[in-house]
Order: C-alpha cells, then structure tokens, then sequence
C-alpha cells in the first residue's frame, strides 16, 4: 500500500538559520554529532514554543 501523505517540511526562514547557528555556537560544537544534536534540540524547542498569537500579544491601537 502506498505511504500515507505528508505535508512537505518548509524551508526555514532567515531568523530560524540565524536561531540555530546561534545555538550551536553556543553549544561549542566539540564535534559534527553534537552540533548537529544541539541544532536539532534548537528547533524542537523552537517548535514546542510556538502557538497561535492572541490579541494580548499585540499593543492596543493608541487612543484607547
């Protein structure tokens, strides 16, 4: 049987590149496997960061 549908994995934007160099520099990079695991770890706590925004997380419009 075929494989079920996956939604295709978007490229990353300029400030997730930036995010993850920033976090492997961070982690030292003693080595390809654990700077390849501390970008990998970036990402997934970028990922579970992430939620819808809600209108608290937007200034009221001046005037009010």
């Amino acid at each position: 049987m075929g494989a079920e549908y996956e939604e295709p994995l978007r490229p990353f934007t300029d400030i997730e590149y930036y995010r993850m160099a920033e976090h492997a520099a961070h982690c030292g990079l003693e080595g390809w496997w654990r700077g390849f695991r501390c970008v990998v770890s970036a990402v997934d706590i970028q990922a579970a960061q992430w939620r819808e925004p809600t209108p608290d997380d937007y200034p009221p419009p001046p005037g009010t």
